[in-house]
């Protein structure tokens, strides 16, 4: 799944957690990620993918409660 993170416009791959591609305004659909973490907050499904690396945040969780979460396809 490829998460939109704005309003840096970041884009994350769950399958490729340390690929960082940036593109303000990508094309597709978007879904609200919110929308498909129903039982876990948007930090709990994020942190599933995104581990941190020798005590080192993972750089999606940089500034995260000002940013927001999309699902792009």
């Amino acid at each position: 799944m490829k998460i939109l993170k704005m309003p840096e416009g970041f884009i994350f791959d769950t399958e490729n957690p340390n690929k960082v591609e940036f593109n303000p305004g990508p094309k597709g659909t978007k879904t609200p990620l919110h929308y498909l973490t129903e039982e876990n907050t948007v930090w709990e499904f994020l942190s599933k993918y995104f581990k941190s690396k020798s005590e080192v945040q993972h750089p999606i969780f940089k500034n995260f409660t000002n940013s927001y979460f999309t699902s792009i396809g």
